[in-house]
């Protein structure tokens, strides 16, 4: 789920700076840790995922059954999905 996330973002960037001043110059959007060595080779977009918590006001405890599997006869209980917020 965060790799999708990471991407979703890394596209949105890459479409909305296109027309922009700083594609001009070239840039690169990374999702690594802030280092001490600053790369000198243009413009970087840092995007560290730094926190995560779960949204608990909007925890479900609300299960449901998947229907069974016609070859095994065997049914699953899922889970509600766990929402959480993402600090970059």
């Amino acid at each position: 789920m965060l790799k999708d996330l990471d991407e979703t973002l890394q596209l949105l960037l890459s479409n909305n700076l296109k027309n922009d001043v700083i594609d001009q110059r070239g840039y690169k959007i990374s999702f690594e840790p802030p280092s001490q060595e600053i790369e000198q080779e243009g413009t970087t977009i840092n995007l560290f995922l730094y926190d995560i918590r779960e949204k608990v006001e909007l925890r479900s405890s609300v299960r449901s059954w998947d229907m069974p599997m016609k070859e095994k006869g065997v049914s699953k209980r899922v889970f509600a999905s766990t929402r959480v917020d993402c600090s970059y």
